[in-house]
């Protein structure tokens, strides 16, 4: 797997990684663990997490913390990989914001994240996206950097309870047909998510009615099929306006909207404001850093 890190912070407090992997195959990776406790916010593409015996799909919708010493094995949807901003955290740090989130961590195993994935909300989404911009053109002082990474592992945490009570309310769930057909139908969508298919084609293929999809995946996931695409077109709009695209008709359009109104009236929907003024932002990030966003510079890990 061709997986490349690199550093954009470290602290005793939290160190921060561009981690950008793009698998030779679409098969399970070998069973890897981390030393730390570390936040993985994907920016783009999606990744599979394998581990207790469950799958879960990570990517732009969703973040994971990686446990310390928790076996887990990870499989791509696209030969294109993910990027994502990987932070790792102190062991106080971590214990903190899961005690102050009411998160029941599993102390005998030292686990302070008990749900795979956790689902993030429109603001915790565009600030990771912000977040990674602004590290990634320098200048921001270790006190700006530490302070935004625990504000995003704090909104993270905070989004456990309904994931980890979504699981806890079928024991069975992490085996279940029911639970199974949802995930299977997660990763089709992300795998997809700028074509414009329909909800039979959707639930033929993860082998389900449509009647009976829709139910499941609003159970597991918390959101709608089409809220859920949604927000991973609207993920990478913002990604790709933070980048320094300009035109944002053609923007629009390739990301599978029908015009240019309808992508700015569900941008300003899902992240409180229009693409223009976050394209603001984007255009001094952009002059500030180089211009093609490539692995040139990054470290390799084998």
């Amino acid at each position: 797997m061709g997986l490349h890190a690199r550093e954009l912070h470290h602290s005793p407090l939290v160190a921060v990684r561009d981690m950008r992997c793009r698998p030779e195959t679409l098969a399970c990776s070998c069973e890897e663990c981390s030393s730390r406790h570390v936040l993985v916010l994907p920016r783009r593409g999606a990744f599979v997490l394998h581990a207790d015996g469950r799958r879960a799909v990570v990517d732009t919708n969703r973040a994971t913390i990686f446990n310390a010493g928790q076996p887990r094995r990870v499989s791509h949807l696209d030969i294109g990989g993910d990027d994502c901003t990987a932070l790792a955290f102190s062991d106080e740090l971590i214990d903190e914001a899961a005690a102050g989130a009411g998160v029941a961590a599993d102390r005998r195993q030292k686990r302070p994240f008990p749900a795979l994935t956790a689902p993030l909300g429109p603001d915790t989404a565009l600030k990771s996206q912000i977040f990674f911009a602004d590290l990634n053109r320098g200048g921001a002082s270790a006190l700006t950097v530490e302070e935004r990474a625990v504000d995003l592992l704090r909104q993270v945490f905070a989004a456990i309870p309904r994931a980890a009570n979504a699981s806890s309310a079928n024991p069975e769930a992490g085996r279940s047909r029911a639970r199974h057909t949802a995930v299977a139908a997660q990763e089709w969508i992300a795998a997809r998510p700028f074509e414009n298919w329909s909800l039979g084609d959707l639930a033929r293929d993860v082998g389900s009615s449509p009647y009976h999809l829709l139910r499941l995946f609003r159970a597991e996931t918390g959101s709608t099929i089409h809220q859920y695409r949604m927000q991973l077109r609207l993920a990478a709009a913002a990604r790709a306006i933070l980048e320094g695209c300009d035109d944002l008709t053609v923007l629009a359009l390739d990301l599978g909207f029908s015009s240019h109104s309808h992508f700015t009236d569900a941008f300003r929907r899902r992240f409180g404001m229009a693409p223009s003024s976050l394209r603001r932002h984007g255009s001094r990030a952009e002059r500030a850093r180089p211009r093609k966003n490539s692995t040139a510079g990054l470290r390799p890990i084998r």
